[in-house]
């Protein structure tokens, strides 16, 4: 373990009501006020997670219309002048999640790392996407990292890629005061994301997890215990359940921004609490949990996050590093015109049939010359809406971040059936391995039980019509390496047999067949039907 005596530390030990005060559903609109952040506070740590290489400001839709959110510029200059308020220690923490898009793509780890560096985080915990091009990939971007990253649940082999790159706990200390960071990645990492299988990522909240901690805490005796995770905020509630040593909890994974004064308080047996804060997606906001000691007295907590927006000004320093790696990006070209706004949002992607969706896997199939596409609603990203007018290759690299290439499998009907219900198991929970379609009607029942909601099934036959599907037919279906490798858990794919796995890359055949065509219209067609109200016996 290091120890890196330039940082800082504090306690904090609580007791408060135990309740959760907000649930995974919230997404309120974040405080708009920095010079709400008293200066009074002693401690004030400055969260970020989820940032999915949004290096520059992105278009949300709010309550007061479309409006300009995010970009590190505005975060550090958000972090800056929080920082100028005080006279007390401010700690800066992301929890995971930074690497995508195309700074990702054309720059690997040095835009985006270099970016948070320079921003002035202290730590983070790696969270899925890190993973996503592997772990050779992921150490040549900590190469560029200048801060550690930590993983208290992740077992790295020694003479591994990623050994000595990634700390299991660190001891951050300043103004006489002992921080304990720990970190942890959610153990679905190999289902979703590309580890390897060397790595071992343990259940956080498992016995052997708190053994880990309370050894560390005998040995270092910090002021304050915090985690940064990476697990969503179900799984938070957990871990600070059943390792309750754990002071703070800095979370993301599930994009959950908990409104001000609404934080998740955690009561321990002892009296002791945990307190439980995560910041939305992409830097729209700004965690500000504010913390406040005295002698002889439990710490005081306030939960503050702040808007990042037009408002929020722009750091100089951060604007000429964006501008840098903004010159040598590939020039981006307008690759046709919409004449609507083009939905990604994480809400439709992952739940329901997608626009988008339909194109993707209408792309697939047509170019891979198949019965079918199947593509994961998780595989589009931006979670938000693209304006009507010019798309771009940028547009699109956002959209589609991963290297995937596009594989040909032979399925038979009842395996894709099977895959299908795996889809939508999960409704109306929101999902990454939910399934966009091409060359199939689904009919779905979200109220009838397990194995039971796809209620009809209909394959698209080469004259127009649609046909059953034949249980013990075989159908080529096209879909992407990941899902072709079980990812998402669909062990429907990976033991499949794969006709072509060596295909163009997804997002080249999208940028491709937009190229093509002067104008794009999109809209559902009724390709996945689903059942609004259980059905009366």
């Amino acid at each position: 373990m290091r120890t890196f005596p330039r940082h800082l530390t504090l306690y904090t030990a609580a007791a408060v009501l135990a309740c959760m005060l907000c649930t995974a559903g919230c997404r309120q609109r974040p405080h708009d006020r920095s010079a709400d952040v008293s200066p009074a506070a002693d401690i004030i740590l400055l969260t970020s997670n989820d940032l999915h290489g949004r290096l520059e400001p992105f278009t949300v839709q709010t309550d007061r219309g479309t409006q300009s959110a995010g970009g590190f510029a505005g975060l550090a200059a958000r972090m800056d002048s929080i920082a100028q308020q005080t006279d007390g220690v401010v700690l800066r923490f992301n929890s995971g999640d930074t690497l995508s898009g195309p700074y990702f793509i054309h720059f690997g780890g040095e835009a985006l790392f270099g970016g948070l560096g320079l921003m002035g985080i202290e730590a983070a915990v790696p969270g899925n996407h890190e993973f996503d091009r592997g772990p050779q990939e992921l150490a040549r971007a900590l190469a560029h990292c200048p801060f550690p990253m930590v993983a208290t649940n992740m077992d790295i082999p020694a003479g591994h890629a990623l050994a000595g790159m990634i700390e299991p706990m660190i001891v951050l200390e300043r103004g006489g005061r002992r921080l304990l960071i720990a970190g942890f990645i959610t153990p679905e990492i190999a289902d979703i994301s590309s580890p390897g299988p060397d790595i071992r990522v343990l259940d956080p909240a498992s016995p052997h997890m708190r053994q880990r901690i309370t050894a560390s805490i005998k040995q270092h005796a910090p002021d304050l215990v915090i985690a940064l995770t990476h697990l969503g905020l179900e799984q938070d509630h957990r871990l600070a359940r059943q390792i309750p040593e754990l002071d703070v909890i800095c979370g993301g994974h599930s994009h959950d921004l908990l409104p001000a004064g609404r934080e998740l308080r955690v009561r321990h047996a002892d009296g002791r609490q945990t307190v439980i804060v995560q910041a939305g997606y992409g830097g729209a906001a700004l965690g500000v949990l504010r913390i406040r000691t005295a002698a002889g007295s439990l710490p005081e907590y306030a939960w503050l996050p702040q808007a990042i927006d037009a408002a929020s000004g722009q750091s100089p320093h951060m604007q000429k590093f964006i501008a840098r790696y903004r010159a040598q990006l590939p020039p981006n070209q307008t690759l046709t015109f919409t004449d609507a706004e083009i939905d990604c949002r994480a809400a439709t992607v992952r739940s329901r049939e997608a626009p988008i969706g339909n194109f993707i896997a209408d792309s697939l199939r047509e170019h891979c010359g198949t019965d079918a596409a199947l593509y994961n609603g998780g595989g589009i990203r931006g979670d938000g809406i693209l304006p009507a007018g010019p798309l771009t290759r940028l547009d699109i690299e956002t959209m589609l971040p991963f290297d995937n290439n596009s594989v040909i499998i032979s399925m038979n009907g009842a395996t894709l059936k099977e895959a299908l219900e795996r889809s939508v198991a999960r409704l109306p929970q929101l999902w990454g391995g939910f399934l966009q379609v091409s060359g199939l009607r689904v009919h779905v029942d979200p109220h009838a039980g397990p194995g039971q909601r796809v209620t009809g099934i209909a394959v698209l036959e080469s004259g127009g019509g649609y046909r059953p599907l034949d249980p013990q037919r075989r159908y080529r279906v096209a879909t992407n390496s990941f899902l072709a490798r079980g990812g998402n858990g669909y062990a429907e794919f990976s033991t499949a047999r794969i006709e072509h796995s060596s295909g163009a890359a997804v997002r080249d055949i999208i940028i491709q067949r937009l190229a093509a065509q002067p104008r794009l219209v999109l809209a559902p067609d009724g390709r996945i039907i689903v059942r609004t109200a259980p059905q009366k016996n």
